[in-house]
């Protein structure tokens, strides 16, 4: 499921409830969590919670937020589920290159957990890296936003080994016709449920763009040949307009059609 973390000081709620801990959810927006009431004052205070808290889920924002997008985040708390787990038994390694990771906390010597990581993620065959580097993005989407930015961060070491215009595949010798690159997964993966997917969805982005993604490739014909544009503007997918303004920006071509 999405890894849910505290909106002020990032404890993550799964371990803290182990330990038995409570989190608490804004009443008001239900957009954000925290692991304590202390938190949940502070971040109201001086966090910039209370700035944009009634402007969440409300209006313009919550009449865009139908069904489909309730459909698109159980798909994506699977593939979260999926990426951090399902692995087979000669690729164990790849469940250890995100543990590192996850258990890295701030003030941690991120550089030291980084050579660790680069160093198994080396050892990984050609599709192994690539299909590492497709779950880097589902597992950060809701993901604690100053993390994404550590050395140790799994996606910025599978952007030193991977083309960031790879297309995904089934497996290492077969491909279904329908395979996207690391950009158009980032486009679906917007919540309006998650805050910190709006957010992730732009440091995210910004990092595969500045690693050499093309904001015009095209999936494959059996996705239509779309491009991350136009995942990221289909009424199916959660709308974030700083995404879609980045895409722009770096040069997405608004007039380019799919092939349907």
């Amino acid at each position: 499921m999405v890894q849910v973390t505290c909106h002020c000081c990032g404890k993550d709620k799964d371990e803290h409830v182990s330990q038995g801990g409570k989190f608490y959810q804004c009443s008001q927006c239900k957009s954000v969590s925290y692991c304590s009431k202390e938190c949940q004052l502070k971040d109201w205070k001086s966090g910039g919670h209370k700035a944009i808290c009634q402007k969440l889920n409300v209006g313009d924002a919550k009449q865009a937020t139908h069904s489909d997008h309730l459909r698109m985040a159980a798909k994506i708390q699977s593939m979260v589920d999926g990426a951090l787990n399902d692995f087979p038994p000669d690729f164990s390694e790849g469940k250890m290159f995100f543990k590192l990771f996850l258990n890295s906390k701030p003030g941690d010597d991120h550089m030291a957990t980084a050579k660790k990581m680069q160093n198994l993620f080396r050892g990984f065959s050609k599709f192994n890296k690539q299909v590492l580097l497709f779950r880097s993005l589902t597992i950060l989407i809701n993901y604690h936003p100053e993390m994404l930015e550590i050395p140790c961060s799994p996606l910025t070491i599978a952007l030193k080994y991977v083309d960031p215009n790879v297309l995904s595949r089934p497996s290492s010798t077969y491909s279904d016709g329908g395979g996207s690159t690391p950009l158009h997964w980032l486009a679906e993966m917007a919540s309006p449920y998650s805050e910190y997917s709006l957010i992730n969805q732009v440091t995210l982005g910004i990092q595969l763009l500045e690693a050499g993604a093309n904001p015009n490739a095209k999936a494959e014909a059996g996705l239509d040949k779309v491009t991350p544009l136009h995942r990221a503007c289909h009424s199916a997918i959660t709308t974030n307009l700083d995404f879609i303004e980045l895409l722009l920006k770096s040069g997405a071509n608004p007039s380019t059609y799919p092939i349907f």
